[in-house]
């Protein structure tokens, strides 16, 4: 409460920094409206930002130092190719991984693991790919056409897959499926409450599991 009125001002429960940061909001608000030009605060601070968060990360983990010992010539080429990569801003961390014949041929990781997070990227590092994978997709169902193995894109799917037919699916067609057209764009498994997260995990890494599910799943109506 204020030793004045007695009253409860928002202003005495929040930081002294984010009141100090309002106020140096509202000073180069004033100044941009009194110059009469347009400016973003939020740039101007992101850079500042940035470095006070990777400085205050940096302080609590140890981040060992890069090294990388080749193993051969394309690996070689490879890791110079990408610390390139790297080293121009053109990437934060990369995954390499080459197989040829079903051999591995290269295989290492180099730069870090994001903007504000110093560690090092390591060959078994996760990261949150989200729609990466639909470009590979996209493409092995084009490959497939292109060797005969589909008909055709507008084949129903359950041509290939007869269980999918299942719920109203039957006249779903690849195409539909690739252009997120097939309604079951929410379709996914009800997990319990009682269920952990590593278990959900490995239920939906369960190919055989997610099969029969999707087989069964229930499409939305068009919009």
């Amino acid at each position: 409460r204020s030793e004045v009125t007695g009253k409860r001002y928002p202003v005495e429960a929040t930081s002294g920094t984010v009141i100090f940061l309002l106020r140096v909001v509202s000073c180069l608000r004033g100044i941009a409206v009194s110059l009469g030009c347009q400016h973003s605060y939020l740039l101007a601070f992101a850079k500042y930002a940035r470095q006070a968060l990777r400085t205050s990360l940096t302080a609590s983990i140890f981040v060992p130092p890069s090294a990388f010992a080749p193993r051969n010539v394309l690996e070689a080429e490879l890791h110079k190719v990408t610390a390139e990569l790297c080293a121009g801003g053109d990437a934060l961390g990369l995954q390499v991984v080459v197989f040829r014949h079903g051999v591995l041929e290269a295989e290492f990781a180099w730069g870090e693991m994001g903007p504000l997070d110093p560690r090092p990227v390591k060959p078994d590092a996760l990261f949150c790919a989200f729609s990466c994978g639909k470009a590979l997709g996209v493409l092995l169902v084009h490959i497939l056409v292109d060797r005969g193995l589909l008909a055709s894109l507008d084949d129903p799917v359950c041509r290939y897959w007869p269980a999918f037919a299942d719920a109203g699916k039957g006249s779903i067609t690849v195409r539909q499926v690739l252009e997120h057209k097939s309604g079951l764009a929410h379709a996914m498994p009800s997990f319990s409450g009682q269920q952990t997260a590593g278990a959900a995990v490995r239920l939906l890494c369960d190919f055989d599991q997610m099969s029969r599910w999707i087989a069964t799943a229930h499409p939305e109506p068009a919009q």
